[in-house]
């Protein structure tokens, strides 16, 4: 068992060192261009589209709404009822913690601070979330 877990140290480490010799060395990072140069792509402009925020909003509706009446109604086995709560879980946690990164993203940007900053300090946030959800779990729930 410990071999096991020695070995796969070992292959995970030097597979982070292959992508970081490739990344390195044989990417001409100097002619990298963020911006596509046939203008915006097709996410860029989704996300700048009111249909596609009110279609998402609905179909977030629709599944957190259904997944509450099924979870909530019974008649179902156990093991789907449990399984559409982690589901249910699980989104939720995406969408308060999607949430509250780009709050802190958005608020970040309006003091000035450079994209890289406003990032780092959402992923600070959430990240500090994340640790006290899991300190909280380990000294109340053991």
């Amino acid at each position: 068992m410990a071999q096991t877990l020695i070995l796969s140290t070992l292959l995970t480490g030097a597979l982070v060192l292959a992508v970081v010799l490739v990344a390195v060395r044989w990417i001409d990072w100097q002619a990298y261009t963020p911006d596509a140069p046939g203008g915006r792509d097709l996410v860029s402009r989704a996300a700048g589209n009111q249909s596609v925020w009110i279609a998402g909003f609905l179909l977030l509706l629709v599944v957190f709404g259904g997944g509450a009446v099924v979870f909530v109604a019974g008649g179902l086995p156990e093991e789907t009822v449990n399984a559409i709560g982690l589901v249910l879980g699980v989104a939720t946690a995406a969408v308060v913690g999607g949430y509250l990164f780009y709050g802190t993203y958005a608020s970040a940007r309006g003091r000035g601070r450079p994209s890289s900053v406003a990032v780092a300090e959402g992923s600070t946030l959430v990240g500090t979330l994340f640790l006290l959800v899991i300190t909280a779990k380990l000294v109340f729930l053991t």
